[in-house]
């Protein structure tokens, strides 16, 4: 299920060790080129080849260790050279294979003693196959080489599948006699699996079986991933197709994931099993099911997404068959042998890759041997299944006709006695059928009303909402007042308990004021969202009708105001609110500020500094006398950008400790963003949020402001 792109081969070394040349001798049926190449990274993949074959990068080339280089997945561009001379007193025909067949990009490049280049090719899977210079499901490149001369090939590699350089130099009649085995092993191989596959559609139509169709999408979609890896089906089934062949495997892993995970649970019978593997392969399920949207994506994140899936979806098949094993469930057998079998050849894969068993015929094609296995051995599986099932049906019927006749026998002599026991029970039974009716219809009805309640409260939430959003200044008549700014505005609920608020106050003209304020009321929600009306309501009468502008004395009248409309004097009520708020001077370039336990957060000439907001609540008190809030004054005659906020980011649990998000961090965040665009900040913020916060619920509604002023 995809696993050959989820195991990194081998790691690669290098050597700064002079290139030697690789004299061909033409009794020699192939050379493995790995230890004799040359290898010059280009992570920014603009190098040409005169810019390779320059004295400057000649010497940055270094001889490779390894009979076969691995990067695994890279964005970066690789450059390999090797020099090869024909030893014989004749030309010589070789054939240069790259046996990783999903390479991208391959460029090919001869050069002959003087530098001079004297023929180039491509290859790869984004070039259509029938450019191929030789028909052939992996890269060939023929190379002629004139007696008792040396020519030096480059090639450039550039692939966002594992960057993995498996370069072979056949003679011609060798290659000839290994295409044709691999020619006799992939036919037999596609025989298996098409015959499994058709012989397990007609079983599937003749049962009506859903985890037989299961495990035919699960073996086609194997089958042609094993092809697409080798490059067969980009030879023979879809020569033209580039951009399937280059983002197929992805999309395939998942389907057959999804599609082994659903036969599991219909072959298995898992709803029978433990409550929490059953949920586990739902879960599993669930996140195969996204096979449509992969295809969306970029090939290198889609397969680290499908590859890792792959595997854990493996692992937990493999418990699931043995788990049904321990429970007595026979047919599991055959499946965890199945399973075991596939395994077995991903590690026989994984030592010959570290050379630790011999590399020859059976260790090369241990994947396709072991899913042919599995595939067949599940097919017994299914067999063996159906053969339980129909003796158990054959016992279950044999059992029932015993029992039938002993009932019989026995109803013959009780009949008379039974009958009238039997009126009794019927009217007992139609009463209570009556009664039951009566009681589903008033659930019914309750049901109908409770319904519609959640419908009518929703509808009401909502529209609070919509009253809201009307009430809270639009953010572009703010930002245009400024030189730049941001609101990040994050409501727990429908409605928010948090808050901003904007004035402008242009009289005098020629000394205009502004008057920016972020209020967290005490809880969210709805009781939240009336707090934030009735702190609007307030604001617009100290501001605009009473005409104070001072933020100490806007924040003292807002208490007051509280206290008042909410009657705290003589009902005990505490509910309140947290306030941060500056009047800004620009003809006098200057900024005060007052908070009420909010602070103000300012940076200039990249010093941030923090000045906290009073231990005083506005409202919530039952005394109020002699309180006040204190007022500072900040010049702005430099650039400067200041940020307000409630403690609905600071208090959000997550991370890997499940904690806090803490002042702290918030302040390092955003002294660390603050030269970024104001919107880029709010990004990041939000970004940061989310990905602190991950699947847990959000604990607070969320509102941090920041404002550059010059």
């Amino acid at each position: 299920m995809g696993w050959k792109l989820s195991i990194l081969l081998l790691c690669f070394t290098i050597s700064t060790q002079a290139q030697k040349t690789l004299s061909l001798k033409t009794s020699q049926d192939k050379y493995l080129l790995g230890k004799h190449l040359s290898i010059l990274p280009d992570s920014l993949g603009k190098l040409k080849l005169k810019d390779v074959t320059s004295a400057t990068h000649q010497n940055k080339f270094v001889a490779s260790n390894s009979n076969n280089p691995n990067f695994g997945l890279t964005q970066t561009v690789y450059w390999v050279k090797i020099n090869l001379k024909n030893t014989e007193n004749e030309p010589v025909l070789w054939f240069l294979e790259n046996g990783y067949a999903i390479t991208h990009y391959i460029d090919f490049y001869v050069c002959n003693a003087s530098g001079k280049t004297i023929f180039s090719a491509k290859g790869g899977t984004q070039y259509p196959f029938r450019e191929r210079l030789v028909d052939y499901r992996k890269n060939i490149f023929p190379i002629k080489i004139p007696a008792k001369t040396t020519y030096t090939y480059y090639f450039r590699f550039q692939s966002k599948t594992s960057m993995q350089i498996l370069l072979t130099a056949w003679n011609p009649i060798a290659f000839a006699e290994k295409s044709n085995n691999e020619l006799y092993f992939w036919g037999g191989y596609l025989g298996i699996i098409i015959s499994i596959v058709l012989y397990n559609l007609f079983v599937a139509i003749s049962l009506r079986s859903l985890s037989y169709t299961f495990y035919i999408i699960y073996i086609a979609c194997f089958g042609i991933i094993q092809l697409s890896i080798e490059g067969l089906a980009y030879q023979y089934i879809w020569p033209n197709a580039t951009w399937w062949t280059n983002n197929n495997i992805p999309f395939l892993i998942l389907l057959s994931g999804f599609a082994s995970v659903s036969f599991t649970q219909g072959f298995l019978v898992t709803s029978e099993s433990k409550k929490w593997l059953h949920k586990t392969l739902n879960v599993i399920n669930y996140i195969n099911a996204s096979f449509i949207i992969i295809l969306l994506l970029p090939y290198e994140i889609s397969i680290k997404i499908s590859a890792p899936m792959a595997l854990v979806t493996l692992l937990v098949l493999l418990i699931t068959g043995i788990v049904r094993l321990r429970e007595g469930y026979r047919p599991a057998r055959f499946f965890v042998i199945a399973w075991f079998t596939f395994i077995f050849g991903v590690i026989l894969l994984i030592l010959k890759n570290f050379g630790i068993i011999p590399t020859n015929f059976i260790t090369n094609n241990t994947a396709p041997i072991g899913s042919a296995l599995e595939a067949i051995l599940l097919s017994v599986a299914l067999a063996d299944r159906l053969k339980v099932l129909t003796q158990e049906r054959d016992e279950a019927t044999q059992k029932t006709l015993s029992i039938q006749k002993q009932i019989n026998e026995k109803l013959e002599t009780k009949v008379q006695e039974r009958t009238q026991e039997i009126a009794e029970k019927n009217a007992e039974l139609m009463m209570q059928n009556e009664e039951i009716a009566t009681q589903r219809d008033v659930l019914e009805q309750q049901k109908i009303a409770i319904e519609e309640q959640h419908i009518h409260i929703t509808s009401s939430i909502t529209y609070a909402q919509r009253i809201q959003q009307a009430m809270l200044p639009k953010f572009e008549t703010i930002k245009q007042n400024f030189v730049d700014g941001f609101v990040l505005f994050k409501p727990r609920d429908i409605v928010s308990g948090d808050f901003y608020w904007f004035a402008k106050l242009e009289i005098p003209q020629e000394d205009p004021k502004m008057i920016f304020a972020i209020i967290d009321c005490t809880g969210h929600g709805v009781p939240g969202g009336f707090m934030s009306m009735v702190g609007n309501e307030l604001l617009n009468e100290i501001v605009y009708q009473r005409k104070i502008h001072h933020p100490c004395l806007i924040l003292n009248e807002m208490h007051e105001g509280i206290r008042r409309v909410l009657k705290q004097g003589e009902t005990g009520n505490r509910d309140g609110m947290d306030m941060s708020i500056v009047t800004i001077e620009p003809a006098q370039q200057l900024l005060r500020f007052s908070g009420a336990k909010r602070p103000l957060l300012y940076i200039q000439n990249n010093q941030m500094t923090l000045i906290k907001g009073d231990k005083l609540p506005v409202g919530g008190e039952l005394v109020s006398l002699g309180r006040s809030f204190a007022e500072h004054t900040i010049s702005f005659e430099h650039p400067t950008v200041f940020y307000m906020y409630s403690d609905g980011y600071q208090d959000q649990f997550g991370g890997e400790s499940d904690k806090k998000f803490m002042s702290n961090r918030l302040r390092d965040l955003i002294f660390s963003i603050h030269q970024h665009p104001m919107q880029q900040q709010k990004d990041i913020l939000s970004k940061a949020h989310a990905s602190w916060k991950n699947q847990k619920s959000q604990v607070d509604d969320i509102l941090v402001t920041g404002i550059k002023l010059k």
